[in-house]
């Protein structure tokens, strides 16, 4: 198994643990209607790695074997960038500044893309992702995995 997809892998998992220590998964479940078993599969593209979550009775735990309700997809650049939360912009002078990075900007710039099994949910899904679930983990995982740096 690659470096790369070990890392994947690891931040899997660590989704998963500071979710369900952290986050308010009864709440997302109310909030974006997540009470019959939906499941959000994260797929990494380049190293052909997916996580597939299922939110369940205040829990959110990953399934294997199951078709997914929504697949966020995109490669590990992206996920990196979604970690640091910042990505370095060339300027017009040679320079580079930082800029915020979020799942939604990630998306606005083509570097990340929804399915879902219902495709007015799309939006919806990209919320629970970007809104829900990459705030309330990426942040502490952020910081496990050496801060903004």
């Amino acid at each position: 198994m690659s470096l790369r997809s070990k890392l994947v892998n690891s931040i899997f998992l660590a989704v998963q643990r500071v979710l369900n220590l952290k986050g308010n998964i009864g709440g997302l479940q109310s909030r974006y209607h997540a009470t019959k078993g939906r499941i959000l599969r994260i797929y990494i593209t380049d190293v052909d790695k997916y996580a597939s979550f299922k939110i369940e009775k205040g829990k959110i735990r990953m399934v294997s074997g199951v078709e997914a309700s929504a697949t966020v997809s995109f490669d590990v650049a992206t996920l990196l960038d979604l970690l640091k939360g910042k990505i370095k912009i060339p300027a017009q002078d040679g320079s580079h500044y930082w800029e915020q990075y979020t799942p939604f900007d990630a998306w606005r710039r083509g570097e990340l893309s929804v399915k879902s099994d219902n495709d007015e949910c799309w939006l919806s899904d990209l919320s629970l992702f970007g809104r829900e679930l990459y705030a309330e983990a990426f942040p502490v995982i952020r910081e496990e995995f050496g801060g903004n740096d």
